[in-house]
């Protein structure tokens, strides 16, 4: 498929008042542009919320987004659901991508968190993530999406930590 006839389809689902919503499987094709094709979705059917619209609603203070990505608002609803309290506590995510990363932060933010975002890029991230450890009235919450090699840490119902490999 090209990338006019990609856009063509969207354009026909868009138009089409019997389809609610429309998900772009990413990764595309390196001969598509995932941004054209994502901006070509309907703000009122991109049920991914990668739509600018969706994307400066979410990010912005008051924002209302027609549509908030499934996998962070799935984060939110596990926090909610575990009791953990965000409301003035720091939180680090671990990942910048317009998937999870972003969304995460901004939702942890107008949930009135402190967050760090960290990234490939970031210097010393074991000294940020450690730094949260010596902070009391905390949890160290790590919520595992998509793929990852390493450790998880979590807070025990005794209040110690405990470090267990990820499998």
């Amino acid at each position: 498929m090209t990338a006019s006839q990609l856009l063509a389809e969207i354009a026909h689902l868009n138009d089409d008042p019997s389809v609610h919503g429309i998900l772009v499987q990413l990764p595309l094709p390196k001969h598509i542009s995932e941004p054209i094709i994502t901006a070509a979705v309907s703000p009122f059917k991109d049920v991914d919320g990668f739509s600018p619209i969706n994307v400066g609603e979410l990010a912005k203070r008051g924002g209302k987004p027609y549509f908030v990505p499934c996998t962070p608002k799935g984060v939110m609803v596990l926090l909610e659901e575990s009791k953990v309290h965000i409301k003035g506590k720091r939180a680090v995510v671990l990942g910048r991508s317009d998937i999870v990363g972003k969304p995460v932060s901004y939702l942890l933010e107008k949930a009135n968190a402190t967050v760090t975002v960290c990234h490939s890029k970031t210097e010393n991230i074991k000294d940020i993530v450690s730094s949260l450890q010596k902070v009391t009235s905390f949890y160290l919450l790590t919520v595992n999406v998509g793929f990852s090699s390493g450790y998880s840490c979590c807070r025990n119902r005794d209040s110690t930590l405990r470090q267990r490999r990820m499998a």
